[in-house]
């Protein structure tokens, strides 16, 4: 009886470890459509960059993997396109710098939740605050 059960255990293991690898699979993640105009500057590509890459950072836990991939997506494609257009790492720094000040004072007036909902809010992500999620 005993040896039934456990067969039985490690084939309903097996098949969840399956199911779980299945559901672990990578997929491409498409970036968001930009929030900047149809011939941006530089220093706009670099200061949307910074934001979705800190939004990305500071709001994992409140816009789920999905919303943080597409951040991250965000950010490396605008950060690709600056230093096409010249951008060294210092100006990524300073864009860099700029995102973390504007989010630490937004963060201070209306909290953490609040901020990462203006991030989400900004590239039309869902977020719990609208009820989407």
């Amino acid at each position: 009886m005993f040896s039934s059960i456990k067969s039985a255990t490690v084939h309903a293991f097996g098949a969840l470890m399956l199911l779980s690898a299945a559901g672990c699979q990578t997929q491409s993640v498409t970036p968001m459509t930009s929030t900047l105009p149809e011939n941006p500057t530089m220093q706009q590509l670099l200061d949307e960059a910074a934001t979705a890459d800190l939004g990305a950072q500071l709001c994992q836990s409140y816009g789920g993997l999905r919303a943080t991939n597409r951040l991250n997506a965000l950010a490396e494609n605008d950060y690709a396109k600056a230093r096409a257009m010249g951008a060294t790492d210092a100006d990524i720094r300073q864009a860099q710098i700029r995102a973390r000040q504007k989010a630490s004072a937004d963060q201070n007036l209306t909290g953490n939740d609040k901020a990462c909902n203006d991030i989400l809010s900004l590239y039309q992500l869902p977020s719990p605050m609208q009820g989407s999620l």
